[in-house]
């Protein structure tokens, strides 16, 4: 299956291009054709008193992105270390827990007597086992 077409961008693309290059030109065309010259001269007063208003504006705007792009990258290498740190923490715990699990020498150690060794029989005062019953130990 092909690859699909992300027409959010498409249209982003397609504004920008309207807006910087379509946009200026038409408005070029429609105050060279149908504009006299003191309307002219107006349009330019308004454009060169607003020049330095949407530089300002671009400015902060370019800042506020700045500081949100530069603040994601914090969280992200914050979230990182703190994944890095988990892992690492996991790490060590295994490790403990089969540092743990080797076996150890028994602590309590029970020796069952040997019956031939007992000074004399073990009276047995009633039957524990049913004589076709097989125990397992």
């Amino acid at each position: 299956m092909g690859k699909q077409v992300n027409w959010a961008k498409v249209g982003l693309v397609v504004v920008k291009f309207l807006g910087l290059v379509v946009a200026p030109m038409a408005l070029l065309w429609w105050a060279t054709s149908f504009l006299n010259v003191l309307q002219l001269r107006w349009l330019l007063a308004g454009a060169v008193y607003l020049w330095p208003l949407l530089l300002d504006a671009g400015l902060a705007l370019g800042k506020t992105e700045a500081r949100g792009f530069l603040g994601g990258i914090d969280t992200a290498l914050g979230k990182l270390a703190a994944a890095v740190d988990l892992r690492d923490n996991a790490r060590a715990r295994a490790a403990t827990q089969r540092q743990e699990a080797t076996p150890r020498a028994a602590q309590f150690n029970v020796y069952l007597p040997d019956p031939a060794q007992l000074a004399g029989t073990i009276p047995i005062t009633q039957r524990q086992i049913a004589g076709s019953d097989v125990v397992d130990m």
